[in-house]
């Protein structure tokens, strides 16, 4: 049975290790916290931008709330107002992460990125994801799009 509360230990996951992948393009698999939590902000960004153009700015808004909701059941210490505008949002995030130890801090990052993820490809599907995915970050995750694409 898989722990609902980590999504990351789901061997061969294509959206845990894809979510790895764009993680650590963005640099939240610095040495340091900081460094963590500026990659991990960065990529929620880009993410929700451009996420928010399939399920609308308010969708996006609500999926990173519950998200946030199911990260807290494993790192309680990650709260964020929910009612906070995106840059009050990033500005929390990116304080709660570095207010931890750099490894604590990228698997915190990991499973919020992972439960964004997951909850828009429960809406629109892995596949779709995946190909929104390489959209973004066009350099670094066709090949690996292809591979797990049905």
């Amino acid at each position: 049975m898989t722990d609902p509360t980590n999504p990351i230990a789901v061997e061969g996951d294509p959206l845990v290790t894809v979510t790895r992948e764009l993680l650590e393009r963005e640099g939240a698999f610095g040495e340091g916290a900081s460094e963590v939590a500026a990659g991990a902000v960065q990529a929620s960004e880009k993410l929700c931008a451009h996420l928010g153009r399939v399920v609308g700015q308010l969708g996006i808004s609500t999926l990173f709330v519950r998200s946030l909701f199911l990260t807290r059941a494993r790192f309680p210490w990650l709260v964020l107002d929910p009612h906070a505008g995106p840059e009050g949002r990033w500005q929390a995030l990116r304080s709660c992460l570095e207010a931890q130890h750099a490894d604590v801090a990228r698997e915190a990052s990991l499973c919020l990125v992972t439960h964004l993820l997951r909850l828009i490809a429960g809406l629109i599907g892995d596949a779709l994801v995946l190909r929104l995915l390489a959209e973004v970050w066009p350099d670094d995750l066709p090949t690996r799009t292809k591979e797990v694409t049905p």
